[in-house]
């Protein structure tokens, strides 16, 4: 007997337990087969890009442009990846793919009609056309993502979303825009979609400033999702993308990124059932400059010296990019040190102060006034010499410079912001 001539719910039971490959195989068998295994095939699917393995992407869109039945198969898609770090040291790597791998061809007529779909923009279809043929892993993935009606669960790492602005285009297309403009997009509405996740830290080398406000914020308008993670950059003005903010009933758990503390209350407002939320505060130099030049008014910062200076002495430099330009009660707690292999020493904590305020590093912390500094925790006291030169330094920059006792050391337990 057949497994093809068991009742259906056997065989369901038999092929949900085959590993892909099999799945496959058997797919190729004959018609029946086929049509029994594909949806379990395509149900959940992640691609992984990697420095030497690149992901078939581009070919799975082509087979769902040829085939679009299967894309209603998936209900799980994980775009996944390495952020192209090096494994040791877990470095960025300089010749980094910027796209993906061009190995097929994708119909312009195909894509085309994808794209009037979600948009009536000559000049946004042609880009989006252009830029997923040319390998944008943006462009493929808002072709993907519009191609699956049941989609349930969504994840991007890294290497896909720096920006996301054919992402946005989609789902805006498919929530607010359904109703506001006089174009009807003919897209999914996203109703079983319950989980998105993007990676809250975006490759701040090569991407200082992507617009991905309103894009990241058409998330919060799929109708049925429960949780979001997801970097949203910081506009001088915050406003939603639509005339009416989202209403995300069932969104109870969130991860932001990047956002600035002064555009939460705007952002959380509006999330009336949220659980749980984690915000990842971020603070970069050069990083949305004009949203953190008016929000960083912090005037007292402690934190650990091994934050700011690192395990062993390094260039001067280190500590004036981080201040928040306000500062002026600055302490460098020594609380981390838990081994003698972390340790640095009375004369290279003093050693590191004098390179930092003779390199000029620390002359955009205009208002710092005084700078607590502690020591070794595993030696008695503060020699003279090392008192001597903090003073003399102190008297030279007009800053107080402070190195307490062992003692009041080991008081220091935490870190610690005012405002």
């Amino acid at each position: 007997m057949s497994i093809f001539e068991s009742p259906r719910e056997v065989q369901l039971a038999i092929l949900e337990r085959l590993p892909l490959c099999d799945l496959i195989a058997l797919s190729m068998t004959n018609k029946d087969a086929r049509h029994k295994a594909e949806p379990l095939i395509y149900s959940d699917i992640t691609l992984t890009w990697k420095l030497k393995d690149l992901p078939p992407a581009m070919l799975l869109l082509r087979t769902f442009l040829d085939r679009p039945e299967l894309a209603c198969y998936v209900l799980r898609l994980d775009l996944d990846g390495e952020g192209f770090r090096i494994r040791p040291p877990y470095l960025y790597n300089t010749q980094k793919p910027i796209a993906l791998p061009n190995i097929v061809t994708l119909s312009t007529e195909k894509l085309s009609q994808i794209a009037k779909y979600t948009t009536n923009s000559p000049e946004i279809i042609n880009s989006w056309i252009h830029e997923a043929q040319s390998g944008s892993s943006d462009a493929v993935a808002g072709f993907l993502i519009s191609l699956m009606p049941n989609l349930a669960w969504l994840s991007f790492s890294e290497d896909w979303t720096n920006e996301v602005k054919y992402i946005g285009l989609v789902f805006g297309s498919a929530t607010y825009r359904t109703f506001e403009d006089s174009f009807q997009p003919r897209l999914p509405t996203y109703e079983s979609l319950k989980h998105i996740k993007l990676p809250l830290f975006i490759d701040e080398e090569y991407y200082l400033d992507p617009p991905n406000t309103l894009d990241a914020l058409s998330l919060f308008y799929v109708p049925n999702i429960e949780h979001v993670s997801v970097p949203i950059s910081n506009p001088v003005e915050f406003f939603w993308p639509s005339s009416t903010p989202p209403n995300p009933l069932f969104l109870s758990s969130l991860d932001l990124g990047r956002i600035r503390e002064v555009r939460l209350e705007a952002l959380l407002s509006v999330l009336k059932n949220l659980q749980k939320l984690r915000y990842n505060w971020y603070y970069q130099e050069n990083l949305d400059r004009k949203v953190s030049d008016h929000v960083v008014r912090v005037t007292r910062l402690h934190v650990p010296w091994l934050f700011v200076m690192g395990m062993t002495k390094s260039s001067p430099g280190r500590i004036g990019p981080i201040l928040p330009p306000n500062v002026e009660d600055l302490a460098l707690t020594g609380h981390l040190c838990i081994t003698e292999a972390h340790e640095w020493d009375d004369e290279m904590v003093v050693s590191a102060i004098k390179s930092e305020l003779e390199s000029g590093a620390l002359a955009s912390a205009e208002n710092l006034k005084k700078m607590t500094v502690l020591g070794s925790c595993y030696h008695d006291g503060t020699t003279k010499e090392c008192q001597k030169d903090l003073k003399d330094l102190g008297i030279r920059f007009n800053v107080e410079l402070v190195m307490p006792g062992r003692h009041q050391r080991k008081l220091s337990t935490e870190s610690e912001v005012s405002l």
